[in-house]
């Protein structure tokens, strides 16, 4: 039977207005308009059903229900899951956002998206591992993005120094030791979760509270220097093990034209991003310390540059990618 991909299931009935939803809903009206797709919600009472059947070890009964159909979904997932759930049928292509399963579990995550007619990889070193493993699903590297929504710019940086999102124990250390040295130096860190988080000086001054995008996107605007680092180097970032795929915060941050100091290792993620041209990155406190210094006095970056790079790598530029994927594995879609 041919394939073709009509819908994208969403589950913003069920998630609200979750901050750490927001980019995804964002993808999925930007590919929704840019392919001619339709939009699915799940509701609660989908879940409802969906555990009884997963918590009483019934899953493979569910998906024996569920009849192959021409017309089929594209469904983003936060992670990948060595379980198996009833999303992940038949009729569904899932689009994987974090991989950190290790080799040990690969084999039920095997099992798990055998139903799917294609996977979508959005780490360029979680697909090479993958591979490397000779996985037998068919995947595709398809990588993650900034909405188009974003504005790219700034109006004035006010801040020398900001921590966006969560703060990494790599950098604090550095940024608490340079702060020491460097007595006029003032820099703003966040406090709370992604969905409740707040910004400070390091003098304990209150910034401004995250509201949603304009508030959160208006610090970074405002701040000339930031730091990155990929998740397996984040020391408070456990769970992901030693998989450093590049998320959409640097694509954010540059999108704000700020100076990133960053850690990372050289992967093919890393790599596709050209971290090494658009951030700097630093192994030692020295070289953090030298960074910091010449930002500092640095004029404010070059605007021109981030939005070209960001062009590169914006929702929209990812469409043709898809569809060159689909035609690769003989799926149509509707325009």
């Amino acid at each position: 039977m041919s394939k073709n991909l009509k819908y994208i299931l969403s589950e913003r009935k069920v998630k609200g207005h979750l901050a750490s939803y927001q980019t995804v809903y964002e993808w999925e009206d930007i590919i929704l308009r840019g392919m001619g797709l339709s939009l699915r919600c799940d509701k609660n009472w989908h879940y409802k059903i969906y555990r009884r059947f997963e918590n009483n070890n019934l899953v493979n009964i569910y998906h024996s229900f569920i009849k192959a159909r021409n017309n089929i979904n594209l469904r983003f997932l936060m992670g990948a899951h060595p379980q198996e759930f009833c999303v992940l049928n038949c009729n569904t292509i899932p689009v994987i956002i974090d991989f950190w399963l290790s080799e040990d579990v690969l084999n039920s995550f095997y099992n798990s998206y055998r139903h799917s007619p294609l996977v979508l990889i959005t780490s360029a070193e979680a697909f090479e591992y993958l591979k490397q493993h000779h996985c037998p699903l068919p995947i595709e590297h398809w990588p993650l993005s900034l909405p188009d929504t974003f504005e790219i710019g700034y109006s004035k940086k006010i801040y020398d120094f900001c921590f966006i999102g969560r703060t990494n124990p790599f950098f604090m250390r550095m940024v608490e030791r340079y702060s020491q040295e460097t007595p006029d130096f003032i820099y703003i860190i966040s406090q709370g979760d992604t969905d409740n988080r707040e910004f400070y000086t390091n003098k304990g001054d209150f910034i401004a509270k995250d509201r949603g995008r304009e508030s959160y996107m208006d610090i970074i605007r405002k701040s000339k220097i930031t730091v990155y680092t990929t998740p397996g180097l984040d020391e408070a970032k456990v769970e992901t093990s030693d998989f450093n795929q590049v998320t959409p915060r640097v694509l954010e941050m540059i999108a704000g034209g700020c100076y990133v100091i960053s850690h990372y290792p050289d992967n093919p993620d890393t790599r596709y991003y050209a971290l090494d041209h658009m951030t700097h990155k630093v192994e030692s406190y020295d070289e953090f310390k030298a960074a910091m210094d010449y930002y500092r006095l640095a004029s404010p970056r070059d605007i021109s540059e981030c939005r070209a790079y960001i062009a590169r790598h914006n929702t929209t530029s990812r469409i043709s990618l898809l569809e060159n994927i689909l035609k690769k594995h003989n799926i149509t879609h509707e325009v």
